[in-house]
């Protein structure tokens, strides 16, 4: 997954936010490794839509 793919998703989600009078909304990624998003310094942060990046980790627990 790429900066761009989850800039659409909030633009998209954002744009129902607005349109609807809702409140904000949360959208949820949840990756394994670093490299599972590219680009993240690109994610443009939009009010409409609170982004929560979730890390864990891979493979058996500890």
């Amino acid at each position: 997954m790429t900066a761009a793919d989850i800039n659409y998703v909030t633009e998209q989600l954002a744009r129902i936010v607005r349109e609807n009078k809702l409140p904000p909304k949360v959208l949820v990624i949840h990756r394994f490794t670093r490299n599972m998003v590219q680009g993240c310094k690109d994610i443009k942060l939009r009010p409409e839509v609170q982004i929560v990046m979730d890390m864990d980790g891979w493979g058996a627990p500890g």
